[in-house]
């Protein structure tokens, strides 16, 4: 996980200020003594793993895809308890989830950052939604599309940064790709995301 998380650095490194940078900093002091065990749990939405790495490997975060197929075997992937198979359906939770690296009770713990990477299945629609955490994705893989709050729908590369302040209702969805969005939360990290009540 090291690599991981050092491939990550890499990529942050390049923010000369703001969240990114901050996240960089801490991120290239952590030593393999500071990694927390315990991993070791998968969701349906890990099938799709393959697919995004090979995807990945081909694009400007080739690093973090190669580093990610290295840990995944191990990772708990994890679902915002929000979205339940009850509000969601069942098509919904098998095609989501997430890994985190950083943060409250993760393998490298942290009161105020998050840091994780985002797995959506083709097909599939992130519904409108917002947290108080800022927010910044980078694509790792998959051509997805994008929705913020009084913007339309954007069709994102890999590669691509994307943006969110403090509780900016946004969407995401997938055509015949995977999406793989390495993500960093910063402030209000504990706060899980909400479903909004008009939706993109």
């Amino acid at each position: 996980m090291l690599t991981l998380l050092r491939a990550i650095e890499a990529v942050y490194r390049e923010a000369k200020d703001g969240p990114l940078a901050a996240a960089s900093a801490r991120i290239a002091g952590l030593k393999a003594r500071d990694l927390r065990p315990g991993w070791s749990s998968r969701k349906p939405v890990a099938s799709f793993v393959r697919e995004a790495v090979d995807l990945g490997r081909r694009g400007p975060l080739a690093e973090i895809a190669e580093a990610f197929a290295a840990v995944e075997p191990l990772a708990t992937w994890l679902q915002n308890p929000n979205y339940s198979v009850e509000n969601m359906g069942p098509g919904y939770v098998d095609r989501y989830g997430y890994v985190e690296l950083i943060g409250p009770g993760r393998p490298v713990e942290s009161a105020d950052l998050l840091v994780g990477l985002l797995m959506l299945g083709p097909e599939m629609h992130y519904p409108d939604h917002a947290h108080p955490a800022e927010e910044i994705y980078h694509v790792v893989a998959g051509h997805a599309e994008w929705w913020r709050e009084g913007e339309g729908w954007h069709r994102k590369p890999p590669g691509s940064v994307i943006h969110h302040t403090p509780m900016t209702r946004h969407a995401m969805r997938t055509r015949d790709e995977p999406l793989l969005a390495l993500y960093c939360w910063t402030g209000d990290v504990e706060v899980y995301a909400t479903m909004t009540e008009t939706s993109a």
